[in-house]
């Protein structure tokens, strides 16, 4: 497998097992923008492209104490995108109806920023 950019963290599990690709691929990628986006953090990056494959092949990941002011509907979003399952995996138009886009138009109760080190050093590896 060659891997474009050297940034394997976006690939669906399927694709990695040499399963084909689909659009639930596609929704894989969009939960681990998302996460990346909301944390500045990749949920399956390791030291090299190799360790990432190993963890996407694995599946495991979690919300760690970054994400302990991130709405539970943002956590819910992407916990029904990473599913390892493809079959199982929210589809486009499940995820267009998901309750978090409710708040798009409203500000939230108690703003929250995200810190952007992590992003900022998240950028820094590819440079």
């Amino acid at each position: 497998m060659t891997l474009a950019y050297g940034m394997p963290e976006y690939i669906a599990p399927e694709v990695t097992n040499n399963e084909g690709v689909s659009y639930g691929a596609d929704m894989w990628s969009v939960g681990i923008i998302t996460y990346i986006l909301l944390s500045g953090i990749s949920p399956f990056r390791g030291a090299n492209d190799r360790e990432t494959l190993k963890k996407i092949r694995e599946g495991k990941w979690d919300f760690d104490d970054r994400w302990k002011n991130i709405s539970n509907e943002a956590q819910d979003f992407i916990r029904n995108l990473l599913v390892y399952n493809v079959d199982k995996r929210m589809n486009v138009r499940t995820a267009l109806a998901h309750p978090w886009f409710n708040y798009i138009d409203s500000s939230p109760p108690e703003p929250y920023r995200i810190p952007s080190e992590n992003l900022k050093n998240y950028y820094k590896l590819y440079r």
